[in-house]
């Protein structure tokens, strides 16, 4: 993410760092506004895996099958626009895992399942 975060402009990188403090910083409802700042930005600036990685701490954050089910979409959706396939396969087991902590939540919930396959 340091690279990423490199590549950005002046402006850009000034208002990430301001994001990235607040959702450090907060805690509950507050903190999953932040983090979905930072899941914003980081499609704003094409990078959806990056974005993933915010959607999970959203995920994390709320711990609700919605969120986790969400962040494994947006990892699976990363893969196709990922410029390095070496990362590909982290980019996938993290759908999973996401996909299965939403299933613990709703074992029932079969959108996540057909995901899952």
């Amino acid at each position: 993410m340091n690279d990423a975060t490199l590549a950005l402009d002046k402006n850009s990188r000034t208002k990430w760092e301001d994001i990235k403090k607040k959702s450090e910083s907060l805690s509950g409802k507050e903190k999953k506004n932040w983090l979905d700042s930072a899941t914003a930005f980081w499609d704003a600036a094409k990078r959806p895996d990056i974005a993933s990685v915010y959607a999970a701490k959203v995920a994390e954050n709320s711990n609700t099958e919605k969120d986790w089910s969400f962040a494994g979409q947006r990892f699976y959706y990363s893969v196709r626009f990922t410029k390095d396939p070496a990362e590909r396969p982290a980019l996938y087991n993290s759908a999973i895992a996401c996909f299965q902590k939403s299933l613990q939540i709703n074992p029932n919930n079969t959108d996540v399942k057909v995901d899952l396959e």
